[in-house]
């Protein structure tokens, strides 16, 4: 017997994973090079966006197939939800205009601390816990990025009125 097609909340998820990575290769395919493209053979600044996308949208295909059982939960679970979700998605825009003017460091540890605080759900945290994890992060990311991947991370605009 054929299993009924259901559309539950994991497909929903699905389908916008995958138009987010069809998005992600169209805007992939505006970087231009940092430098000279010798030959043709270097892949450049793209293969990696290229490589994330294409792993999303497999996953979303597959999730999206796998999927196939009814929701047993409302999928924002109630006002409290969507009001924390509509912070988190204040929180990571104000993120992206407050990196480039006060940089990398203090945008992300403070980043951090509030997605921690609007993720916790019913779990009463201790502050110094949040700081501490905010700044472990922020440094692990750091020092990956800018000491062993070589790479510039924003000091920000306002550092340079100073």
């Amino acid at each position: 017997m054929k299993k009924k097609f259901v559309m539950n909340q994991d497909r929903i998820f699905s389908i916008c994973i995958l138009i987010f990575s069809i998005f992600m290769v169209y805007q992939t395919s505006k970087i231009k090079a940092l430098f000279g493209n010798v030959g043709g053979s270097d892949p450049g600044s793209k293969l990696f966006p290229y490589i994330l996308c294409i792993i999303m949208g497999i996953s979303a295909v597959g999730k999206f197939i796998r999927s196939n059982e009814p929701d047993t939960k409302p999928f924002f679970g109630g006002h409290r939800m969507r009001l924390r979700v509509a912070c988190i998605l204040i929180a990571v825009g104000v993120y992206s205009i407050a990196f480039k003017w006060i940089g990398f460091l203090p945008a992300t540890f403070m980043e951090l601390a509030i997605l921690v605080l609007l993720m916790k759900r019913n779990h009463h945290l201790k502050w110094y816990r949040v700081v501490l994890f905010s700044a472990a992060v922020t440094a692990v990311i750091y020092v990956v990025f800018h000491n062993i991947m070589k790479i510039y991370l924003p000091g920000g605009e306002l550092w340079k009125l100073f």
